[in-house]
């Protein structure tokens, strides 16, 4: 069920890239065009139609950004720490915050369903600290479990500003789909304070 979702999701983001985010670059290309004539012969709606660009070119972004959180090119034939270490550079990039990843794992996870689900539960496990928590400082770490045949995935955040109690009861469809990506894996998902005041959410995993 969850790759046959993670398939539509693909497939959606695809469609989207290839129809309405290639339309829109051919209204920005094309309305620059006419902007730049305007311009030339003094014409005064020369500034209206730069403003029609960029509000084409937010929009261009925007399509960008719901493509690449459906079918996220880290992804692409890489294995789970290649991944997620560059979401992580590029979520430092984006919001101008520090977040860190480290990988201790002896062997690459190469298996690609595995990759997905640590990938996505990575991505909103950040998002949530982002968006929800206002943290700056976020740790990512990949890292042998409590046993010889698991692996953890951990996501701290410097956030004292969230109740832990309140953030374990969520029933939001992020957390839902993080519990769910874990159990997937044959593994589950924890959500912990720490004593230096982080919130952790740990999400071990069978190895394959």
């Amino acid at each position: 069920m969850l790759r046959l979702c993670d398939m539509e999701k693909h497939r959606i983001g695809r469609d989207l890239h290839d129809s309405i985010g290639q339309q829109l670059t051919g209204i920005s290309l094309l309305s620059k065009a006419v902007e730049h004539r305007l311009r030339k012969s003094g014409h005064q709606e020369a500034e209206s139609l730069m403003k029609i660009s960029e509000l084409v070119d937010d929009a261009i972004d925007q399509v960008r950004a719901v493509v690449s959180g459906m079918a996220p090119s880290e992804l692409h034939n890489r294995d789970a720490a290649a991944a997620i270490r560059i979401l992580c550079r590029r979520i430092q990039q984006i919001h101008d915050i520090s977040c860190s990843f480290s990988n201790e794992l002896p062997v690459p996870l190469a298996d690609p369903d595995i990759a997905k689900n640590l990938y996505f539960i990575a991505a909103e496990a950040i998002n949530n600290a982002i968006r929800h928590s206002r943290a700056d400082q976020i740790d990512v770490r990949l890292r042998p479990g409590t046993s010889s045949k698991n692996g953890e995935l951990i996501i701290r955040n410097n956030s004292n500003k969230c109740n832990l109690n309140s953030f374990s009861e969520l029933t939001g469809i992020g957390l839902t789909g993080m519990h769910f990506r874990a159990e997937v894996m044959n593994g589950q998902l924890d959500i912990l304070r720490y004593p230096d005041d982080y919130i952790g959410i740990v999400c071990s995993f069978q190895l394959p």
